[in-house]
C-alpha cells in the first residue's frame, strides 16, 4: 500500500511529520532517508488516525501489525484482548505475544506465541485455536484478530527493559515453520529430478509423510532432519 497518500480524516493509517524541530535524515545512510523522508515529511513508522478535533489516536507500530485480506490487524489489540480473556495481569508476567508469519491465502497470518500451561500440548492445538476463536467473538473482537496458529514455549522473548523481544518473537514462530522444495522434470528416460513442497509446524507428531513421488519423514519427532527418497537416489535436508 501507498503510505504516502493522504487519507481522510478519521481513517487510520502512516503518520507522518513535518517541522522545522524535525531532524533532517540520519549520518551515513542515504537508503533509510530515502525511505522515511518525502518532500520533507518525516515517516514516523507509527500507524494512528486524527479525529475532528484534530487529537490523533497512536495505534501502535507498522512492524506490529499484520495484513490480513487487506485489514491491517494490530498485535498490541489482539495482545490486550488475549490477556484479558485469559484473566492475565502484569503480576503474572509476559506470558503470550502475538507475531506474523506469511500466509499464501489472506498475505499474512497472526502467531501466537504461548508460555501458560493449558497451552502446552501441540495435540490440542485445534481446540485450543477454536476455544480462542469463541472467546474473542464473546467479546466482540473482530474474526480477524483470531490467530491462526499456536507456537507452544517456555517463555517470551524479553529485552533487558522488560519489553517483548520482537525479533526473537518473530524468529522463534518463523523457526515453527518449515518449507522443503525439490523440482521434479519427468523425462523419457524417466525422472530426472523430484517436486515436493512440504510446509508444516516443527511440532507435527506425525513420523512421515507419504507423497506420490516417495516418502519424507521426519525422524527427531519434527520437520527438523527430512529424507525424500524415490527410488532413483536421496535428497535430504536438516534444520539442525
Amino acid at each position: 500500500a501507498d503510505d504516502t497518500k493522504e487519507l481522510p480524516r478519521t481513517e487510520r493509517g502512516m503518520i507522518w511529520f513535518k517541522g522545522a524541530n524535525v531532524f533532517s535524515g540520519y549520518i551515513g545512510r542515504p537508503e533509510l532517508n530515502k525511505e522515511i523522508f518525502h518532500n520533507g515529511w518525516f515517516k514516523t513508522g507509527d500507524i494512528g488516525q486524527m479525529d475532528l478535533n484534530g487529537f490523533i489516536t497512536l495505534g501502535g507500530r507498522l512492524s506490529r501489525f499484520c495484513k490480513i485480506g487487506g485489514e491491517m490487524v494490530p498485535h498490541e489489540g489482539v495482545e490486550l484482548a488475549l490477556c484479558k480473556g485469559f484473566e492475565l495481569s502484569a503480576e503474572d508476567g509476559v506470558k503470550i505475544a502475538i507475531t506474523g508469519v506469511t500466509d499464501e491465502q489472506k498475505g499474512e497470518a497472526l502467531v501466537l506465541l504461548s508460555a501458560l500451561p493449558q497451552h502446552q500440548r501441540s495435540s490440542e492445538e485445534k481446540e485450543i485455536l477454536t476455544s480462542i476463536r469463541t472467546m474473542l467473538a464473546e467479546m466482540q473482537m473482530p474474526t480477524l484478530w483470531a490467530p491462526k496458529y499456536l507456537v507452544p514455549v517456555e517463555s517470551i522473548p524479553a529485552l533487558a527493559t522488560g519489553k517483548l523481544d520482537l525479533r526473537g518473537c518473530k524468529l522463534l514462530a518463523d523457526e515453527a515453520f518449515c518449507t522443503f522444495r525439490y523440482m521434479k522434470e519427468v523425462s523419457a528416460e524417466g525422472v530426472s529430478a523430484i517436486s515436493l513442497e512440504l510446509e508444516m509446524p516443527l511440532n507435527h507428531t506425525e513420523d512421515h509423510i507419504v507423497d506420490d513421488d516417495g516418502v519424507v519423514r521426519s525422524t527427531l519427532g519434527g520437520v527438523t532432519d527430512l529424507q525424500a527418497d524415490n527410488g532413483a537416489g536421496n535428497i535430504g535436508v536438516s534444520g539442525e
